[in-house]
């Protein structure tokens, strides 16, 4: 990720931060110490709260962990792009057996037509992926057969696959 320091929650500068601001890190360690494992009732209360900017938080630690878990599949691993459909950017990432789907919404206002901040649920309709079984690390749900978008991304706008 490319955050700059004090930029680990939202910051909605016109311009690139100004790292001689003061940033506010004992605020940073008690969002991060109030977030716990991912769960799906975890995702629901940052999107339902995604002002706050714990949501960017949730993504960035859960991200950074899973590439110390194994940094090969991030430095050596494969690319191989998927068809998602429009509204989706979507890819494979793998390494021998350990295989990694990264899901995001693309253009999602269109989706949900400016009624709600995330495409979340139906608004993907009957668009799937790759078959197989799979966690979501964001939230710690498990899809098996074929991913249906609107499943995966039932709770949560963003998704890590990691088959299982």
């Amino acid at each position: 990720p490319d955050i700059y320091q004090g930029t680990e929650l939202w910051d909605l500068s016109l311009v690139d931060p100004d790292n001689r601001r003061p940033v506010d890190y004992a605020h940073r360690r008690e969002l991060l110490a109030s977030l716990g494992e991912p769960s799906p009732q975890l995702a629901t209360d940052l999107v339902t709260h995604f002002a706050d900017g714990r949501i960017k938080l949730h993504v960035t630690r859960v991200g950074l962990q899973l590439r110390r878990q194994d940094p090969t599949l991030f430095l050596e691993g494969s690319y191989h792009a998927l068809d998602a459909g429009p509204h989706a950017i979507a890819f494979l990432r793998s390494r021998g057996s350990t295989r990694l789907v990264c899901i995001v919404p693309r253009l999602p206002r269109t989706l949900t037509r400016g009624e709600r901040p995330f495409p979340l649920g139906d608004v993907w309709g009957d668009r799937t992926l790759e078959p197989g079984t799979w966690k979501n690390v964001f939230t710690n749900e498990r899809f098996e057969t074929t991913l249906a978008l609107r499943d995966i991304f039932a709770t949560f706008p963003v998704a890590w696959l990691l088959a299982e």
